[in-house]
């Protein structure tokens, strides 16, 4: 598969939008930029696979306009706020293409994800440094997966069960458009990065945009994809992890002081094998020749 087709470009910089042509982008802003204008100029030359929409503001006090409707939004706030006024923006929200995302440093996020989801509102938890409450998002996961009560999906925990299979890894980033397999970030001056993390420390690879074709064939970008088994090497904590084909080590930083990571992976993967089990059984019931 080349290159063109299977990585998707993220980009921070407006004023790159212009300059790619033919491609498939996940672009970020803040809910104070012309979101109608960065549609439209995407999409004279590109596809606009998710508009990432970052705001200090609480939910409640974000400006969200009928248009946003039919765009692919991931809109990133602080938290929800007075839940009255984001009541009167359910209509706009309960959109298929809105996803509304809260920080796991926050305590108050795991009920407002709880509350919206009920409401038909696609959400989503977003890590960073922070603390993370994990028997909280353990809870908000055994909701997301198992409740019978009709609500909208939560990430990352749609994304991963619905991608899981077995012997085979499923980056807990992917849900972020933040896994080397199919994402890929792109600076201002052209140069790419690997992930979102290496993208903000300018850590950047050898191959310009221009030369993005041959990535793939790369020794770094080999070394990126398989950089999870250096956990093996070192024999650290997260290879003695039963979920490491979903955590990847992506909070190995923080599984020593904070033992509540395996925990919740734990869970996740169960819960990523049983729903596996459940498409296989009724893959087999709809085409016997399968079995």
């Amino acid at each position: 598969m080349s290159t063109n087709k299977m990585h998707i470009i993220c980009i921070r910089d407006l004023s790159l939008v212009q300059t790619v042509h033919g491609r498939s982008l996940v672009v970020h802003c803040t809910d104070n930029d012309d979101i109608g204008l960065i549609v439209d100029s995407v999409r004279e030359k590109n596809t606009l696979h998710a508009l990432w929409v970052h705001s200090p503001l609480t939910l409640s006090d974000i400006k969200i306009p009928e248009s946003w409707m039919d765009i692919p939004i991931m809109l990133e706030c602080s938290d929800m706020g007075n839940f009255l006024a984001v009541r009167e923006k359910l209509a706009i929200l309960r959109s298929p293409a809105f996803t509304v995302y809260f920080p796991a440093s926050v305590a108050e996020s795991y009920t407002s994800v709880n509350i919206l989801s009920s409401l038909g509102v696609r959400c989503g938890i977003t890590f960073s440094k922070g603390w993370i409450d994990w028997e909280r998002l353990n809870d908000l996961l055994h909701y997301a997966v198992y409740s019978r009560a009709k609500h909208a999906s939560i990430e990352p925990f749609d994304t991963i069960v619905r991608l899981y299979e077995p012997f085979k890894t499923v980056r807990f980033d992917t849900a972020y458009h933040n896994s080397p397999e199919t994402y890929l970030h792109l600076s201002k001056d052209g140069k790419v990065a690997f992930t979102s993390e290496d993208a903000v420390a300018g850590n950047f690879c050898d191959h310009s945009f221009d030369e993005i074709e041959t990535i793939e064939e790369s020794q770094q970008y080999q070394n990126k994809i398989n950089e999870w088994q250096n956990h093996f090497l070192e024999f650290d904590e997260c290879s003695c992890c039963q979920a490491w084909r979903l955590c990847m080590g992506k909070f190995s930083g923080s599984s020593a002081a904070n033992p509540g990571c395996k925990s919740f992976f734990a869970e996740l993967m169960n819960a990523s094998e049983y729903f596996y089990a459940l498409r296989k059984n009724q893959s087999q019931v709809e085409n016997p020749a399968c079995r």
